[in-house]
């Protein structure tokens, strides 16, 4: 299963994809997301999904594939050490030719990994002086960022890294 909003789930199983239909007592049931299917399956609370209608679509496996690797993008991108782009090569790993084909390109799908991190980690700006926590200011590279801070009436902050003062 997988997250697709704050309260429903969408179910893959057996290369099907399912959206919420409803829930009655201890179990969830699902409808095929193909309009105009009558596949059904239902998924009780001990786990088990049982297919409680056939479907009339041919399932598609490529589509299958595409998702679990967006939903795999969409998790490795709240992993703030690794790199968008290391975060889009490991999500890519193993991937079929044609399932990479029916991706976005891979500076699209970076992108969309630096967006996904702007917007879950906004920041408010500092508006004066003493709004600044100076400790552990990392860059990118997990280099330390703050070199000095003098922490007092007058305050004095320098960023830099040792390699920036080493360019110079």
């Amino acid at each position: 299963m997988a997250k697709v909003n704050k309260s429903h789930a969408k179910l893959f199983n057996e290369n099907y994809t399912y959206r919420y239909n409803c829930k009655c007592k201890n179990t969830v049931y699902y409808k095929c997301v193909i309009s105009g299917c009558t596949g059904r399956a239902a998924v009780y609370d001990s786990g088990f999904i049982k297919v409680t209608k056939e479907h009339d679509c041919i399932p598609s496996v490529i589509d299958q594939s595409v998702k679990k690797v967006k939903e795999k993008l969409k998790e490795q991108s709240n992993d703030i050490y690794a790199t968008p782009y290391e975060v889009v090569t490991d999500s890519l790993k193993g991937i079929n030719l044609n399932i990479r084909g029916s991706l976005r390109t891979e500076q699209s799908l970076i992108r969309s990994v630096r967006q996904r991190r702007s917007r879950k980690n906004k920041r408010r700006e500092p508006t004066e002086l003493s709004d600044i926590n100076s400790e552990n200011i990392m860059t990118s590279r997990n280099e330390n960022f703050c070199l000095f801070d003098s922490k007092d009436e007058n305050r004095i902050i320098i960023f830099a890294t040792q390699e920036n003062l080493k360019a110079c």
